[in-house]
């Protein structure tokens, strides 16, 4: 089930680096999304990961791991994040181990924030919308009025009172 290379006259035999580089192409995305969000086609690519790069495969379990941590309520989060960190301190992938110490640093801090239900995710979408509009050239003046739109509709998305914006 191995993908062949996709350059054209470029063949690479197939235990060669760049031969597992280019059958990995397009895997991103199965590996980002969550496994609920993903397509047919992604949902082969990952099934082909865990059959042929079990290392790759197991940071992608580490990461829904730790995903799933911070769904789950307070009780069964202490207990989750506990096994994730014994997990991802075995795991010999080295930045999981290194991000299982910073999260042992600062466990309290993560626990607390669990419990009351703290996130910067608001904060985050945010600055998602509002980053196109500081890229935009507000020198010329026909471009005020979309520019005056998108800000308003910013400010709408993200309950922040008009005449901030304004």
């Amino acid at each position: 089930m191995k993908n062949p290379p996709q350059e054209s006259g470029d063949a690479v035999p197939p235990s060669h680096p760049r031969s597992h580089a280019l059958s990995l192409k397009g895997a991103r995305y199965a590996l980002w999304k969550n496994p609920e969000n993903l397509t047919e086609r992604q949902q082969v690519k990952l099934a082909w990961i865990a059959t042929t790069d079990p290392r790759m495969y197991g940071a992608y379990l580490l990461k829904e791991g730790l995903r799933v941590v911070f769904q789950l309520p307070y009780g069964e989060a202490v207990e989750a994040l506990d096994r994730w960190l014994a997990w991802a301190r075995r795991c010999r992938i080295e930045p999981f181990v290194k991000l299982a110490r910073s999260i042992t640093t600062y466990r309290p801090s993560i626990l607390a924030a669990i419990e009351h239900g703290l996130s910067n995710g608001l904060i985050e979408s945010v600055n998602t919308k509002i980053r196109p509009v500081s890229d935009l050239d507000l020198s010329t003046t026909d471009a005020s009025g979309p520019v005056r739109r998108r800000v308003a509709s910013i400010c709408r998305i993200s309950m922040v009172p008009i005449w901030l914006c304004g």
